[in-house]
């Protein structure tokens, strides 16, 4: 016997005796076991074991050869508490290396990827092969048989991240499960979302803290909800697999529309003010939000931009703080902010001190009174 099975069985008989203690062989607690662990693979790793598909043959190898010498492990092991631990510890330890590839989440396994369609096809496709992992009965010799008998044969020993999954023997092609085991479906969308919003303002090379603009939103929105190019593989799927399929892109596309879209189209400039002056003062409005009275400078410069004709009169405070949040890095609809813009608003007037001087500033700057240019 080779493997995990039969290093267990042999520190099962020496265990709590004269060869034991010499050996300082403790397997009580979990820090215990995990020393073992580790001593044994130290052990053998000139033998090439230690590594989830060389464990699953050695462990296969050992059923065979038990049923081909029609002998049981109890007739190996008599005593029923030592046959426990030794099964105990094969069983913490095969689970172990499980983990070591397939990890407490999906996306561990599989990291982001963009369109999220993509990443969720080869997700799922994981997935399956981590659920059959996961749920191993490791004392149920057919099933380690199955699991042997469905190892690449190129399998190598090391263990890394994502190509553990080529190693330990992934199926070119596995059935999808969509179903993503201890996962919400809005939390696996929500966690995309933040890593792909990070790799977008990455991409613009825009300072840490950064948000994406309504028109990146839009964009975004309309490249993540395309999903035709997946067709062909789509309609190979079972029925039951296509309607999986579907939910999730449904999902996603009102997940996607809720936190991308605006709910409205706010019209925050006055008609006809030009893009160049939109941009100068927008740039403008976000160096008020960096200084440190920034809710006072802000709404004093949106106090001035309006008096100068720059923002509809009409656009509500509401609608001002929902702009604001999409165009500049904090978010002024949270419960928080939106007290305190509401609150540095009222205590603005037309002709406060503060205002007048903005005005000043802002006319310095060539922003005089905004007037609609007359047709030629």
């Amino acid at each position: 016997m080779g493997g995990i099975l039969a290093a267990a069985l042999f520190c099962a008989f020496i265990i709590d005796t004269d060869e034991g203690d010499r050996r300082e062989l403790a397997l009580d607690t979990d820090e215990q076991r995990e020393a073992w662990f580790k001593a044994y693979e130290r052990e053998v790793r000139r033998d090439d074991w230690g590594y989830l598909s060389a464990e699953i043959s050695q462990l296969r190898d050992n059923y065979v050869q038990l049923a081909v010498d029609s002998i049981t492990l109890h007739d190996i092991c008599p005593n029923k508490r030592l046959l426990e631990l030794a099964m105990e510890l094969t069983v913490t330890y095969m689970q172990h290396l499980v983990l070591e590839i397939y990890r407490d989440h999906i996306w561990e396994v599989m990291p982001w990827e963009m369109p999220f369609a993509q990443w969720l096809i080869d997700a799922a496709r994981v997935e399956t092969r981590r659920q059959r992992f996961l749920h191993v009965d490791w004392t149920d010799a057919p099933t380690v048989d199955f699991l042997a008998n469905n190892l690449s044969p190129g399998a190598s020993s090391r263990r890394n991240g994502k190509s553990g999954l080529r190693r330990e023997g992934q199926s070119p092609i596995e059935p999808p499960t969509f179903f993503f085991e201890g996962e919400k479906a809005e939390d696996i969308m929500e966690r995309y979302l933040q890593w792909l919003s990070d790799e977008y303002v990455a991409m613009k090379q825009e300072i840490p803290g950064a948000k994406i603009t309504s028109a990146d939103r839009k964009y975004i929105f309309s490249q993540e909800t395309d999903w035709a190019f997946l067709a062909d593989q789509m309609a190979s799927l079972s029925q039951a697999e296509q309607s999986e399929w579907t939910r999730w892109q449904q999902e996603w596309t009102r997940f996607l529309s809720d936190r991308l879209l605006p709910k409205k189209e706010i019209r925050f400039w006055a008609e006809d003010v030009p893009e160049e002056v939109q941009n100068h003062l927008l740039y403008h409005l976000q160096l008020m939000e960096q200084h440190p009275a920034h809710f006072r400078d802000l709404t004093t410069a949106v106090y001035a931009m309006r008096q100068l004709g720059y923002i509809r009169r009409k656009c509500s405070d509401k609608d001002i703080r929902q702009w604001l949040s999409e165009h500049l890095k904090l978010n002024y609809t949270e419960r928080n902010n939106a007290s305190q813009f509401r609150r540095a608003m009222r205590e603005h007037g037309r002709y406060t001190p503060e205002v007048r001087d903005e005005v000043m500033l802002l006319e310095t700057m060539g922003f005089f009174r905004f007037q609609v240019p007359a047709e030629e």
